[in-house]
């Protein structure tokens, strides 16, 4: 399997697998952002898109009879397809470089603390059943969805490859599923915005 230099690229070659992706399927830099929200930005999918280019992971799609102002597309080639194939196998290679540092015990927040564990136990959540889960008759389900909606996001951003939003929904919410264990506290959100590559 070609080289894989960050996490970025390797939350392509996860979300390329998931599409059960061949050398047909040609995409873009704006259908990159928006199929792997953790990229956020055309930009940061164009940074992925380079280095897949430099690894020989995908190359230009032939775009015959396109006006030369469209979107560049791109297609993946024989060792993109293969490093798909295997992209699963890079989850505990990437694991420092993907997922960075955990909370410490004692700076946990309960209710954190309390959805971490449940996620950990269930492998696949939503917002609305964590805040009916963990919330005793009488208390605000609505502020606790809310809560668990934010802390869901923000760890699947810090962690897009132990975090995963799921395509499928749950009456509209979305599913987030851990892929690895990452240990007995959430991630450290305070670490978000630093650079992770190997």
């Amino acid at each position: 399997m070609a080289a894989v230099k960050t996490w970025q690229v390797a939350v392509v070659l996860l979300t390329l697998q998931a599409r059960e992706a061949d050398s047909s399927l040609t995409f873009n830099e704006g259908a990159l952002a928006a199929w792997v929200p953790s990229l956020r930005s055309t930009s940061a999918a164009r940074a992925a898109i380079h280095a897949m280019l430099r690894a020989k992971l995908i190359e230009l799609a032939p775009q015959a009879g396109v006006a030369d102002t469209a979107p560049l597309q791109y297609r993946l080639t024989s060792a993109g397809c293969e490093a798909v194939q295997g992209a699963k196998k890079l989850l505990p290679t990437l694991h420092k470089a993907a997922h960075g540092p955990m909370t410490p015990a004692d700076q946990v927040e309960p209710f954190a603390g309390r959805l971490w564990r449940l996620l950990c136990i269930r492998k696949v959540l939503t917002a609305e059943e964590a805040a009916n889960l963990l919330l005793d008759a009488g208390e605000d389900v609505g502020r606790a969805r809310t809560r668990a909606s934010e802390l869901l996001l923000a760890w699947s951003r810090q962690c897009p490859l132990a975090i995963q939003v799921s395509d499928r929904r749950i009456k509209g919410a979305k599913r987030y599923g851990l892929t690895v264990d990452l240990g007995p506290t959430p991630p450290d959100l305070r670490a978000r915005g630093k650079g992770r590559t190997l």
